[in-house]
């Protein structure tokens, strides 16, 4: 089968084909590209009197455009910062033991002491638990957390040199 003029493939194998060019926002010039500017004209970039851009498609997945996601306009982010308003609320679960305290290392161990710098739960309501201010925090540093679906690289092609396509 033939290809499309503008039409957009993707290919398993590392080069480019005769009649075809990468989708990487590559700048060409109308003059020798007349009939491929006038399907995409200026909706990817150039400056529409002597060049216009093909897709750029490197790190990005194609959406199917409507009136929110105008055909050719790029939108979304690889990272996102969340602000502390975003994030979900949670709990910590902490293991405790009511009896005296019997080492003075930590490790395997229980929290036992009660009082105004340590851990205590009322035996009435445990929801109600108390926390050293120097024991609990924010944390964090505002970094951008990766917001990519799964992903493997094969290359988009949009062909350069195929049958015009006609209009319904």
């Amino acid at each position: 089968m033939e290809p499309y003029l503008g039409e957009i493939r993707l290919f398993g194998f590392g080069s480019i084909q005769k009649g075809w060019a990468a989708c990487d926002g590559q700048i060409l010039q109308i003059g020798q590209n007349k009939l491929l500017f006038s399907l995409l004209g200026t909706q990817y970039g150039g400056n529409g009197s002597t060049t216009f851009a093909l897709p750029d498609l490197r790190g990005r997945a194609p959406m199917h455009f409507n009136a929110s996601f105008p055909q050719g306009t790029p939108s979304g982010f690889n990272g996102a910062t969340l602000k502390f308003e975003q994030m979900p609320p949670h709990t910590h679960i902490v293991m405790v033991s009511n009896a005296v305290a019997n080492s003075p290392v930590a490790a395997g161990n229980l929290l036992t002491m009660m009082g105004d710098k340590n851990f205590a739960v009322s035996p009435k309501n445990p929801s109600e638990s108390i926390l050293a201010g120097s024991s609990v925090g924010n944390t964090g540093i505002s970094s951008p957390v990766s917001n990519m679906q799964p992903y493997s690289g094969i290359m988009f092609c949009i062909c350069t040199d195929g049958i015009f396509p006609s209009k319904p």
